[in-house]
């Protein structure tokens, strides 16, 4: 299949996964990785207008396809897309945002955790893409990708300032990340953070 043809079964939304498409796709990698750079490119620079074209997959594969392929140019690509306020990013990626997003950004992470850190910290960004960006830190302690020691000196500056205490998902899944990196080193500041409720801890791996 042309590169051409692999778009034009990707894009559109039957109801049945396009298996020949994506093969062929991943067949192609080396071609098909520029083009795919391109699709995320124009939905970063329009979000809300690609998410109105709520048939069109194109996006969502485009994305898939360079997490397996662990491009790492996409990611600051997902990271602007999924800034986008509001609905947004469910419109674009459905569950995806809540069931694969951490998975997707770590495979494509290139070493900067800036990126990652700006989307947890915004106020102005969905609390569920907040939530994968924290979980994300999980990922990348577990993959080797990320230091243990630094995603805990990150997670504690959160709770020293960094996310605003105020009810939110994006609190409650550091609570949650905290217990499953696991870090008893900020037991203390969950304690103050959930009003001296106890939170314990699986064993660490010896």
């Amino acid at each position: 299949m042309t590169i051409p043809e692999i778009f034009k079964e990707l894009e559109p939304y039957t109801g049945k996964f396009p298996m020949e498409a994506m093969r062929a796709a991943i067949e192609r990698r080396e071609a098909i990785t520029p083009e795919l750079l391109r699709v995320l490119e124009s939905v970063a620079a329009a979000p809300a207008d690609w998410a109105e074209r709520k048939d069109n997959m194109l996006p969502m594969f485009a994305l898939f396809l360079l997490a397996q392929f662990r491009e790492m140019p996409s990611y600051p690509l997902i990271v602007n897309i999924v800034s986008a306020p509001g609905e947004i990013p469910f419109d674009l990626f459905g569950d995806t945002i809540t069931e694969g997003l951490s998975q997707i950004l770590a495979s494509v992470y290139d070493g900067n955790p800036g990126p990652l850190q700006g989307l947890v910290e915004s106020e102005q960004v969905n609390d569920f893409v907040r939530g994968a960006a924290l979980n994300t830190f999980l990922v990348l302690d577990h993959t080797e990708q990320m230091p243990r020691d630094k995603v805990v000196a990150y997670f504690s500056s959160l709770f020293h300032g960094k996310l605003p205490r105020a009810p939110s998902y994006a609190w409650s899944s550091l609570v949650c990340a905290v217990a499953d990196l696991p870090a008893p080193e900020l037991v203390e500041e969950v304690r103050q953070a959930e009003g001296a409720r106890v939170v314990h801890f699986p064993p660490q791996a010896k």
